[in-house]
């Protein structure tokens, strides 16, 4: 709830407040810190680890009814040139912390999204094989101006868990899951009744 969140910040010294944050998925942290007066979410932001905010910044930057405001910038991006054996071992070295990890997504240098990789198919695949020889390379994403009602029609037509954000240069910039559109897109008064 927007006035519980915004009076609960009010109680928090500027310390905790930033630790809290950063520890949130940044599209939540974002979500908090719209609540709160520009200048005094800029100063939280200022004090916060520059990626982080850099991250936060950026979902801020997006209009409220788009793709852009609700993904998750926290995603696993593989370069295009590992082998799966490189990729596991990456994904070692990162220990994802959410279990909902279904998709790696396979980029170039400039991080422009060139196919999904399942993790099925990377634990199945030869240990010596380039990952973008078995990436699935027709891709279901959204622009990160999408608006949220056609995220949410996407997500649906093709039975997705998670869909894969880019700009109008095809660079990756996040994800949206299935759970935040339709809490995004869920009526109020659904909400009040329990059913979220």
């Amino acid at each position: 709830e927007p006035n519980v969140q915004s009076t609960f910040l009010k109680g928090l010294k500027l310390a905790r407040i930033i630790e809290v944050l950063e520890d949130m998925p940044s599209n939540e942290a974002a979500d908090v810190l719209s609540l709160i007066p520009k200048k005094r979410a800029d100063a939280i932001l200022n004090s916060m680890k520059e990626e982080k905010a850099k991250k936060i910044r950026e979902i801020l930057q997006y209009p409220e009814e788009s793709a852009g405001s609700m993904m998750y910038t926290e995603f696993i991006a593989v370069p295009k040139n590992y082998t799966a054996q490189q990729t596991i071992n990456l994904l070692r070295r990162l220990k994802p912390v959410s279990e909902k990890i279904y998709h790696l997504y396979v980029v170039d240098e400039k991080m422009h999204l060139l196919g999904v990789l399942s993790i099925r198919a990377l634990l199945t695949a030869n240990p010596k094989k380039i990952i973008s020889k078995f990436m699935r390379t027709r891709i279901v994403k959204v622009k990160s101006n999408t608006p949220k009602k056609d995220v949410a029609n996407a997500l649906t037509k093709y039975n997705l868990f998670v869909l894969p954000v880019v700009d109008k240069n095809n660079v990756l910039k996040g994800v949206v899951k299935a759970d935040k559109v339709l809490e995004e897109i869920m009526p109020k008064s659904w909400k009040r009744k329990g059913l979220s």
